[in-house]
């Protein structure tokens, strides 16, 4: 699932991110851009937006830092 996939490389993120950040975390992915994708995560409630920044909730943060290999790679 591409949210999935975002959500894990944007928890590698040291903070808060741009859009711009969430559009190069998904640039190699075809399909949705990474707005669209950001936005569904902010819809879910995932992803807080203030201003000009975004963040993850520290527990998904600290859920999608975890393991060691990405979302779509999991059994």
């Amino acid at each position: 699932m591409p949210q999935n996939l975002l959500l894990f490389r944007l928890a590698r993120l040291p903070g808060p991110f741009t859009l711009a950040d969430a559009e190069e975390a998904v640039a190699d992915l075809p399909g949705r851009s990474g707005a669209a994708l950001l936005s569904d995560l902010v819809d879910h409630s995932m992803v807080q937006h203030g201003g000009d920044a975004f963040r993850l909730l520290l527990p998904i943060r600290h859920y999608m830092s975890a393991p060691a290999e990405a979302p779509a790679q999991r059994r």
